[in-house]
């Protein structure tokens, strides 16, 4: 309880057309929940997720710049910090690319994969 957390996500595009640079993600924390930070991980080269340390259980919208648009099945990815809440139990988080680019006429999908790491394999956090 009130450990630190580090949520892992990753956009991917499924579509046939390279993305473009930006893409606009809305993440759901859990009650709670706080993030306190937000880095730049593989193929982006910034992330903002507002004002932190975010309100418990916020709505955050984070805007992540790429280092350029995916390919096909390319990937990039950021992570959030945050810390746990102060009773233990189980932790469920939602994210979503709220924002598509259309490139040449073909638009583009990113995908979002939001993985909770730091707090077991079944998404519970033990302490």
């Amino acid at each position: 309880t009130s450990g630190t957390i580090t949520y892992g996500l990753t956009l991917g595009n499924s579509g046939t057309a390279t993305s473009g640079t930006s893409a606009t993600i809305k993440e759901a924390l859990p009650a709670g929940v706080v993030a306190t930070a937000v880095t730049a991980g593989s193929g982006v080269s910034g992330v903002n997720c507002g004002s932190l340390p975010s309100a418990a259980g916020a709505a955050l919208t984070c805007t992540v710049t790429l280092t350029s648009g995916l390919s096909n099945a390319g990937t990039a990815s950021f992570s959030i910090t945050a810390t746990a809440p102060s009773t233990g139990g189980s932790i469920t988080n939602y994210a979503s690319v709220i924002q598509r680019a259309v490139v040449s006429g073909d638009a583009e999908r990113l995908v979002l994969d939001d993985q909770l790491r730091q707090c077991g394999h079944d998404g519970k956090h033990t302490g």
